[in-house]
């Protein structure tokens, strides 16, 4: 059961960091493209929320959490929520676990405002800033609720996409 839904959360986060390569023009491929890698990381995404409902929590949250704090600002992201919304409507979902939920959402919108002030260099401890550069508080989160609940999918699964999220600029210039 992991092994298949940590699949999942590499590829989701190859997709997704695809598109914000290529959003931000250091990738340069087709504008089409782009919007189909983006309409894949939401099947993705949505793929991942319906066949392990252990997962909806965390993906609903992250999801919620980068459109307010207005990290889908691209084409490609569009793309992408509109395709999670999407096939998660048409594959449906389980009941999803509200206080998970708030607690993901939480970690995430903190991980996007401390990351948004460390990219602004706003602390002059640069120890801090690159820490809060790589967002720490949702992965800690996980990591926390998987430890306390035994639902380790949960942690694999962010460790997954973030791993591959942030490896795959380097992938990308070999």
């Amino acid at each position: 059961m992991i092994i298949p839904a940590v699949l999942l959360g590499l590829l989701a986060g190859l997709f997704t960091k695809t598109v914000d390569l290529a959003e931000d023009n250091s990738l340069k491929i087709n504008g089409m493209l782009v919007n189909l890698t983006g309409i894949t990381y939401g099947l993705l995404l949505a793929l991942a929320a319906y066949k392990y409902n252990a997962l909806a929590p965390l993906i609903v949250a992250v999801v919620a959490a980068v459109i307010i704090t207005g990290k889908m600002d691209a084409k490609g992201h569009y793309f992408g929520m509109a395709s999670f919304v999407f096939f998660l409507a048409l594959f449906g979902a389980g009941p999803v676990a509200v206080a998970p939920l708030m607690m993901f959402f939480a970690a995430a919108v903190l991980d996007e405002k401390a990351g948004d002030l460390a990219d602004r260099k706003y602390f002059r401890n640069k120890t801090i800033s690159k820490i809060l550069g790589y967002r720490p508080f949702l992965e800690l989160t996980t990591l926390v609720f998987a430890a306390l609940t035994g639902l380790w999918l949960v942690w694999f699964y962010l460790l997954a996409f973030d791993i591959t999220y942030l490896l795959t600029p380097q992938l990308m210039k070999a």
